[in-house]
């Protein structure tokens, strides 16, 4: 993706940030899970887990979508949402998911995730919930010929169930937001004829209102989350209540208003926690494999380097 960069817009994190900061609170659907080596990779989770926990603080009711690869890494023994839309844990081919047993987690996941079962369910899910928003995270877009395809331009169809289709057939009123790393991911599309004429891949034709590109997709994601958190300040610094606040405490505004804001970013102790969690569920590095604690050939420390820049 590097060849694309000079291309790409600065405030990319921002724009999409504060779309999202000018809607109703309803229900936003994050998308995640690409299948690497017979499994969801680790990265998209990690990301989009502590994007939902963002959201959930702004006052939104984030629920997460992904497939039967991904699954386990959401449906832990310490769930606190109160409901999961599970399946039988057959992909869109009919076959059984044989990606292994789940472990316990120490995690919990607050918010109600959805495992795909079939296209017809997850429309109709869809319609009755009428989110305001779809944001994909490392998500397989399909091709122009309708498949799906991996970096190294093999076909990944059949463990690639269309939950892009959602992105495919939202109403206007619904933003759609896509990250991604490769080309591959849904709303690279909105760069297919750049990528299919400077990078040796198949890139995806889907679409978003909303594009952003890293290096590694779960990085776009803290990127979103600090420009939420910088969207929600701006909007505190606007309240007359943090400047009657300050009046009573005798504070200057900036430290009533840092006391006021919710912090989104995540702690180097939750992405720790929760990306040793992944590893224990068997998400492997969708470079090097399973068995590597990394995201993308990076050590978990570059996550931290990451947040910590913002």
């Amino acid at each position: 993706m590097t060849p694309l960069f000079p291309f790409l817009k600065a405030d990319a994190c921002e724009a999409a940030a504060d779309a999202i900061c000018r809607l109703n609170k309803g229900s936003i659907w994050i998308v995640t899970g690409f299948c690497c080596f017979g499994k969801g990779e680790s990265d998209g989770p990690l990301g989009s887990h502590f994007l939902a926990l963002a959201l959930q603080k702004m006052g939104f009711s984030p629920r997460l979508v992904t497939d039967s690869y991904s699954h386990d890494y959401f449906n832990d023994l310490h769930n606190t949402a109160g409901h999961h839309e599970t399946t039988d844990r057959h992909d869109t081919t009919g076959q059984h998911d044989t990606t292994g047993s789940k472990q316990p987690s120490p995690v919990s996941i607050p918010y109600p995730t959805y495992c795909f079962q079939n296209l017809e369910a997850l429309l109709q899910l869809f319609e009755t919930e009428k989110p305001v928003a779809l944001i994909a995270v490392e998500r397989c877009g399909r091709a122009k010929d309708g498949k799906y395809y991996s970096m190294r331009k093999k076909e990944i169809s059949a463990v690639t169930p269309p939950l892009d289709e959602l992105f495919l057939r939202k109403p206007s009123n619904c933003i759609s937001i896509g990250i991604g790393d490769g080309g591959n991911e849904i709303g690279m599309g909105c760069y297919h004829d750049l990528l299919a004429a400077h990078c040796d891949i198949i890139p995806s034709c889907v679409r978003c209102d909303f594009p952003i590109v890293a290096t590694v997709s779960n990085w776009g994601a803290y990127g979103l989350i600090a420009a939420l958190e910088q969207c929600g300040s701006r909007e505190l610094q606007k309240s007359p209540e943090v400047l009657l606040a300050a009046q009573d405490t005798l504070m200057e505004p900036h430290d009533t208003l840092r006391a006021a804001q919710e912090k989104l970013l995540p702690t180097p102790d939750e992405v720790k926690a929760f990306f040793r969690h992944l590893l224990q569920s068997g998400a492997p590095d969708g470079i090097t494999g399973p068995g590597h604690p990394s995201v993308d050939g990076f050590p978990i420390s570059y996550d931290l380097e990451v947040i910590g820049s913002f």
